[in-house]
């Protein structure tokens, strides 16, 4: 969910226009949309993503490959920035250790632990969460496998009379594959009687309780997924928002991981930056209305307080007009 929220409304970049097209053209070469899902996905589980940058012999990037997370190790120096990673991989059957420099990995951490070089993982927060709601997936599909056909009590004989074991075992037999349209025929010493009528009662209760204790260790609004503790609109209106300005600060920081890492290396630093669209479109229809306002106050040239490439840039439009 948080890569989709990430990229949901697109992203743009900002600065000079011909640095602008260089950079375009070295994302779509690089399939950004998917190396951006993948470096998200990776950060989040493990807390850290490492994608290996590809480069000519001109030293222009030619592609970013992503890496295993778990594979790799980080050597800060005494400022706390990294001098190098130990990748551990195993090649046919021997295990070797590769050691790479800082320019030849781009890095993606989202929450850094103060007393460790690795990054936070979201999802080690909510592993007993993934565990609990595992165990009760599995039995609550065993209960409603176990309680989704009626049960019988088959009572044999006359009252007083003692059955042998024998035929008790080879009638339980005769019962034990029953489907959903059994008829029964049975002789006057055979009675058959339903229990367990009732069947499985609130079984919802026990998995809506799971998923929302995950969904609160994830920090995902519960209403994003499609449940409600009969909270009021308001309530929920503001979770949703508190989560898309989370949203939007994990925006800045991928963005800016991006732009310092690989934009800067093909264009000069500085020039052009990567900015994501923002995720809410309720912030989105404020800005505009906002705007519109202004420009609508400034007297004959609307352009006057507000500039003309400012008001582009805060849509994503490019000044012939494009997206």
């Amino acid at each position: 969910m948080y890569p989709m929220f990430l990229d949901t409304n697109g992203y743009h970049f900002e600065g000079d226009p011909g640095a602008v097209k260089i950079v375009e053209d070295l994302f779509d070469q690089l399939d950004f949309e998917e190396l951006l899902w993948e470096s998200v996905t990776d950060a989040l589980i493990y807390g850290d993503a490492f994608q290996e940058i590809i480069t000519g012999g001109n030293g222009d990037i030619l592609q970013l490959i992503p890496r295993a997370a778990y594979s790799f190790e980080i050597h800060n120096n005494l400022h706390a920035k990294p001098k190098g990673y130990t990748q551990h991989v195993t090649i046919n059957g021997i295990d070797k250790d590769i050691n790479l420099k800082p320019a030849s990995i781009f890095h993606l951490r989202l929450w850094k632990a103060k007393t460790s070089e690795y990054g936070l993982s979201m999802i080690h927060r909510a592993y007993d969460e993934i565990l609990s709601d595992t165990r009760i997936y599995e039995a609550t599909t065993t209960s409603i496998y176990r309680h989704g056909f009626k049960k019988y009590h088959v009572r044999v004989g006359l009252e007083g009379e003692n059955v042998p074991d024998t035929m008790l075992k080879n009638i339980d037999k005769d019962f034990q594959d029953l489907e959903a349209k059994n008829d029964f025929v049975t002789q006057h010493d055979i009675e058959i009687l339903p229990i367990d009528e009732g069947g499985l009662e609130n079984i919802h209760t026990y998995n809506d309780i799971s998923i929302l204790r995950l969904a609160g260790a994830l920090g995902v609004p519960e209403e994003l997924i499609g449940l409600n503790r009969s909270s009021t609109n308001a309530t929920a209106t503001k979770r949703i928002e508190t989560f898309f300005k989370k949203i939007g600060t994990l925006q800045k920081q991928v963005a800016r991981a991006y732009t310092r890492q690989i934009i800067d290396r093909m264009v000069p630093p500085g020039t052009v930056r990567l900015v994501f669209n923002d995720v809410s479109p309720d912030d989105e229809g404020v800005k505009a209305k906002w705007i519109t306002q202004v420009m609508s106050a400034s007297g004959e040239d609307p352009f006057i307080v507000l500039p003309r490439e400012w008001v582009q840039e805060q849509f994503g439009i490019t000044p012939d007009g494009g997206e």
